[in-house]
């Protein structure tokens, strides 16, 4: 297993961006969003995503903590909702949960919303739930029955939308089971089928290569404009080792969880060079990932290439670098101002 220390070096390392999946896209049935694995919450603002109680729906293998007393957190569901030129029409979804801060005061609240997934502004309130206080985490017996929901009414055309719960923390927090052993949150989503004049027409991969917000901590990119995928000045790594189980994060509280399908972090070095180490923790490959050059906040007009995992020069890179990882492995590079 890889460990990633935020602390890399003695200095903070920094989250460069999360690698989401693509977005769930229309289909005329309607879909089914994936809430089984921890890769399927992005959890912001003070929530975190670790492990809790099992039982028989749960293995306790991640576990959503909504933050502490007080505060006002956000927990993105999935990749998003490419609407695709049609109209979203239904929401239906469950969780379970357990009260922390026992005889605290109010109870929190949980929200289920609609979100843009450009900028994660409020599009509708599609459900807010009574408090919830009635199940103990501190004196834990077992979870609350399911909360369902089924929200219809707030037609949304916007091209890529997110599903999020939002939780009031009130005086207590909410420990809420992602339930892998049995759906999920068994989040379902159905669209009207008629034609918005206003969609971009964009296709899945295009939307989901839109500007989306990414979580970060003390990276701040400059804008960019969009490189092609296909720039003959990228080149193309691979995994330089093979690596066994998962890949553990830490820190992973004060980065909202483990999200999407990787991660990829940087670190200044000397001279101008920069670390940059991309993650793979899904059973799937991660083929061809592009990042442009200024996203890394590197102004040279090229840069060597340093496999640190085998030890070797893979030549210059200008404007873009594209990563191909194999499932849980990683590629680690040693970018340096080419003279």
């Amino acid at each position: 297993a890889i460990q990633v220390n935020q602390r890399w070096a003695g200095h903070p390392g920094m989250l460069v961006e999360n690698l989401r999946m693509p977005p769930t896209p229309y289909a005329p049935g309607g879909s089914i969003v994936p809430t089984s694995s921890a890769n399927d919450f992005d959890a912001l603002d003070g929530a975190s995503v670790g492990s809790g109680r099992r039982d028989a729906a749960s293995s306790g293998i991640a576990n959503i903590r909504t933050g502490s007393p007080g505060q006002v957190t956000t927990v993105l569901i999935g990749s998003g909702l490419a609407n695709l030129g049609h109209t979203l029409e239904s929401v239906s979804m469950s969780f379970r949960y357990a009260a922390g801060y026992t005889g605290g005061g109010a109870a929190a609240t949980v929200s289920v919303v609609l979100l843009s997934a450009h900028n994660l502004s409020l599009i509708c309130t599609l459900f807010t739930s009574a408090p919830l206080g009635n199940f103990s985490w501190d004196h834990f017996q077992g979870y609350s029955p399911p909360i369902e929901v089924h929200a219809s009414g707030c037609k949304v055309s916007a091209d890529l939308v997110m599903v999020a719960l939002r939780i009031t923390n009130n005086q207590r927090n909410l420990q809420i089971p992602v339930d892998d052993l049995a759906a999920g949150f068994n989040l379902k989503v159905d669209w009207v089928n008629t034609e918005d004049t206003t969609s971009t027409g964009l296709r899945p991969r295009q939307l989901f290569e839109a500007p989306i917000r990414t979580q970060g901590m003390h990276w701040a990119p400059v804008a960019t404009a969009p490189t092609s995928v296909t720039d003959p000045a990228a080149t193309q790594l691979g995994h330089g080792r093979e690596h066994t189980g998962k890949f553990r994060l830490r820190g992973r509280d004060q980065l909202g969880g483990i999200f999407g399908v990787g991660q990829l972090w940087a670190k200044k070095q000397p001279n101008g060079a920069l670390a940059v180490l991309l993650i793979n923790y899904s059973p799937k490959n991660v083929s061809g990932h592009s990042v442009p050059l200024d996203k890394l906040n590197l102004t040279a007009l090229s840069y060597q290439v340093r496999d640190l995992w085998t030890h070797s020069n893979l030549g210059n890179v200008s404007r873009q670098i594209s990563f191909s990882v194999p499932p849980f492995d990683s590629a680690f590079v040693l970018l340096t101002p080419a003279r």
